[in-house]
């Protein structure tokens, strides 16, 4: 295990395939749907349309417009996201969260977890 900050462990795909995780895929519905790991559970952090808004913020006016955007669109229903996610850890094994690209939706689906109480 390797990690990205102090909070934040990464593990390979194959640990996370291989051992006792259920694999949280954050990505949107249609990510989810051209690929994934055998065996995850989607619980897409932003919808489809969403994540195209975020892209073009971030196009236009940088990463920290695009994070505040993302932020807008989530904060309603986090509560209830945040329920799902706690859900899917309350079977017993560790959530691996994962996305693609640059981390930045798995790293931060990561550190909500922890604020509850889930180590993932």
């Amino acid at each position: 295990m390797t990690v990205i900050d102090a909070t934040v462990p990464t593990i390979s795909v194959e640990e996370a395939v291989g051992g006792d995780y259920v694999i949280v895929d954050v990505r949107s519905p249609s990510e989810f749907a051209h690929s994934h790991a055998l065996g995850a559970v989607n619980l897409p952090l932003l919808g489809d349309r969403e994540r195209a808004q975020v892209g073009t913020v971030y196009a236009e006016g940088g990463a920290t417009a695009a994070r505040m955007t993302a932020l807008d669109l989530i904060s309603a229903d986090l509560p209830s996201y945040m329920r799902s996610l706690k859900a899917v850890s309350a079977r017993g094994r560790r959530p691996a969260v994962m996305c693609w690209r640059g981390g930045e939706r798995s790293r931060n689906v990561v550190m909500l977890l922890s604020l509850v109480g889930v180590h993932a």
